[in-house]
């Protein structure tokens, strides 16, 4: 198998069949998916079955770098601990007993392992796109730790406990959260020329698609409770 490095310095991958005059046959810009191509079209050649560090490489590369920043700072710790466990298996090899075991060698973290195990769906999925297996995900079929519910439930009062203690700015950013709906982290990032026209514009981390609040004026008029909307510095919703 040949390789040919571009001006862009993106390398690409041929076969040369040994016919003459020469012929190459093209196979991509991908080693792993070359090296299949290769096998497929030399009966004889010999390929080592890609593993899943070399899918987590080629995740981290191009997928993660779409993702949120919180997503990606939480993803990179997930991929630890799938590195861990996962680096140097086959793809071949993989099969669902190793994900259930995975999930009870972390059933102290079970939050924790369920988020993994999503991970490796996920990334086993885009394997599949990019041509390195045609294999079942081996996480069908395996459930994840049961989780408790959250029961905490913030009544008025404790609302208004918090409230009545808090900074100046803090009840803005409270105010704010309480009015639009929005999470910590998208209600953070506003600002006062996200409103128009009485209506909010909100760019939410997950997904990154742009999702309007109700006009502030027709909340502020909600009887049911009264908060009044303070004026407000954009500097302290940041």
């Amino acid at each position: 198998m040949r390789k040919r490095v571009q001006r862009s310095g993106k390398v690409y991958y041929y076969l040369d069949t040994g016919a003459k005059p020469r012929r190459e046959v093209p196979l991509g810009d991908d080693y792993i998916v070359a090296l299949r191509k290769y096998a497929e079209l030399r009966q004889s050649a010999k390929v080592s079955s890609p593993t899943f560090g070399d899918l987590i490489k080629r995740y981290i590369d191009e997928e993660l770098p779409k993702l949120a920043s919180s997503t990606q700072s939480t993803h990179k710790t997930d991929i630890k601990h799938l590195i861990a466990k996962f680096s140097t298996a086959p793809l071949d090899q993989i099969k669902p007993m190793h994900i259930k075991r995975f999930l009870d060698i972390h059933k102290d973290k079970p939050t924790t392992a369920n988020r993994c195990k999503r991970l490796f769906s996920t990334i086993w999925n885009h394997a599949r796109g990019w041509g390195y297996t045609d294999a079942q995900n081996p996480c069908i079929g395996i459930e994840g730790h049961s989780l408790k519910k959250r029961e905490v439930y913030v009544t008025d009062e404790v609302y208004d406990a918090v409230r009545a203690c808090a900074s100046e700015a803090l009840r803005e950013a409270m105010d704010f959260s309480y009015l639009t709906g929005q999470r910590p982290g998208d209600a953070l990032k506003a600002r006062m020329d996200d409103i128009e026209d009485g209506t909010l514009t909100v760019a939410q981390g997950s997904p990154l698609t742009p999702a309007s609040s109700p006009p502030l004026e027709s909340r502020e008029k909600n009887p049911d409770p009264p908060i009044d909307l303070p004026s407000c510095d954009s500097r302290a919703l940041v």
